[in-house]
């Protein structure tokens, strides 16, 4: 017997996303695997929402204490594009198509923007940890020359150390726009 809470509530009932964590004898948890490998999803989710939550205290903090106000830096970098982007939709937007070249925004001033805001947090003393991981990645991408790419070529540094082929994340523009259409459908054209 395994023990699995659910998470989700009824709006994750109604999409089919509902979230089950597992516990139980190691037994029944392999024997149970295939059924459970469908709610991983949940922990890259939650990491990934965590991860990014602190990141964002990080350069808000910043941004507070170089004298903008709260309500208007949350106002501005909600208006921004990553304001109106859902977390995960860059996966599909390249990330997951493999596609980083022609750039949609060259990785040589996402490198800039970046050191500038370390600079700026160096400046009002704030320390920015996670950014300055970030800064290291980009550097290192820049470093491989890949200044002219999309600033999300970095990722394929993740790629390579987590010891997978690129190729095995490229996927058609068609099934990328199927997975997107059953994440976020688009309303119906009148």
């Amino acid at each position: 017997m395994l023990d699995g809470p659910v998470s989700g509530g009824p709006a994750g009932a109604r999409r089919g996303t509902l979230t089950l964590w597992a516990g139980g004898s190691r037994e029944q948890f392999i024997r149970c695997t295939p059924v459970l490998e469908s709610f991983s999803a949940k922990l890259v989710h939650n990491a990934a929402g965590y991860a990014m939550n602190l990141l964002i205290a990080e350069v808000f903090t910043a941004g507070v204490k170089a004298g903008i106000g709260p309500l208007a830096l949350w106002e501005a970098v909600s208006a921004g594009g990553f304001g109106r982007t859902g977390t995960f939709d860059v996966l599909g937007g390249q990330f997951l198509r493999q596609r980083f070249d022609p750039p949609e925004f060259p990785l040589a001033l996402a490198h800039k923007d970046v050191r500038l805001m370390t600079e700026l947090a160096k400046e009002v003393e704030v320390p920015m940890r996670l950014v300055n991981l970030a800064l290291e990645e980009m550097t290192e991408a820049v470093n491989r020359g890949w200044s002219d790419r999309d600033w999300l070529a970095g990722t394929l540094l993740q790629v390579e150390r987590a010891g997978l082929d690129a190729a095995d994340l490229r996927f058609s523009d068609d099934d990328v726009d199927a997975v997107q259409n059953r994440i976020s459908p688009q309303p119906a054209q009148a």
